[in-house]
């Protein structure tokens, strides 16, 4: 962590250990100017403002001149550099959620939303859920330091995601790979290939459940309405693309920087 005159430069120490980072920060106040890490995919290099204090974070979170809305971010980046996207091949189709939207919008998400995820819709899938931790506790090999990342911390949230959506076991794997190209950051072709091909899997996998409903959650927000309102084919896609990340990536980002190990027996 470099700093300047205006403001302490983000740097490749940050991205390998940002708690140590965090801590030091809040020993020494709640806002802070900082760069961004030029690797950083989207706002890369930009000076943004750190808040690392509790109060001081729910305070910005519920403050309306503060916005989470992408138009905005898209405006603000073009202002920066009008001859670039600075959002690259992410497309918007997967970012049109309730996480990047201000109210009233947010509001009416989250009710849409709210319709789908009852307590019904996921007792619904205990008996599944339970089943597959089962089977990959029985796998962990025996007498044997194994691994609980990849063995199980990996796979298990995105096995109960592909069951929330009603995604067939045999495009899990596509999912998997999908997920991985898309918050790596490795370069702009990927990530648009990725975003591509998980966009068409999605509003396919929508289609079928219009012509055939089944019980899980993407049916659900297919039918979720608010009277005449209904979530359009781009929020659908952008919320299942949610749904999966918030699920399956943050899941398995809590152990990334300390591998967990266990000796089965």
């Amino acid at each position: 962590m470099v700093q300047n005159s205006d403001a302490l430069e983000l740097d490749y120490a940050f991205m390998q250990d940002p708690h140590a980072v965090y801590a030091r920060l809040s020993a020494e106040g709640s806002a802070h100017r900082v760069m961004m890490p030029p690797e950083v995919p989207v706002c890369g290099g930009l000076p943004v403002w750190l808040i690392t204090g509790y109060e001081e974070v729910r305070a910005a979170l519920a403050d309306p001149r503060l916005s989470t809305d992408l138009s905005n971010t898209d405006r603000l980046f073009a202002q920066r550099e009008p001859d670039q996207n600075k959002r690259g091949a992410f497309s918007s189709a997967l970012a049109t959620h309730m996480l990047h939207s201000d109210p009233p919008n947010h509001t009416r998400l989250r009710k849409l939303v709210n319709k789908a995820f009852t307590s019904r819709t996921i007792e619904k899938l205990r008996p599944e859920i339970e089943r597959v931790t089962a089977e990959l506790i029985a796998g962990l090999p025996d007498d044997e330091t194994v691994d609980l990342l990849d063995l199980f911390a990996f796979p298990l949230p995105i096995r109960v995601i592909c069951l929330l959506l009603g995604v067939p076991i045999e495009d899990q794997g596509n999912f998997r790979s999908w997920s991985k190209a898309l918050v790596s950051g490795e370069s702009p072709e990927v990530t648009a290939a990725a975003s591509t091909a998980m966009i068409e899997y999605l509003r396919e996998l929508i289609e079928r459940k219009r012509r055939v409903p089944t019980e899980d959650v993407l049916a659900a927000l297919v039918a979720a309405r608010d009277v005449d309102d209904r979530l359009t084919e781009t929020e659908l896609v952008s919320m299942a693309f949610l749904l999966f990340i918030g699920g399956h990536e943050t899941t398995v980002n809590t152990g990334s920087s300390k591998r967990g190990v266990c000796r089965s027996s």
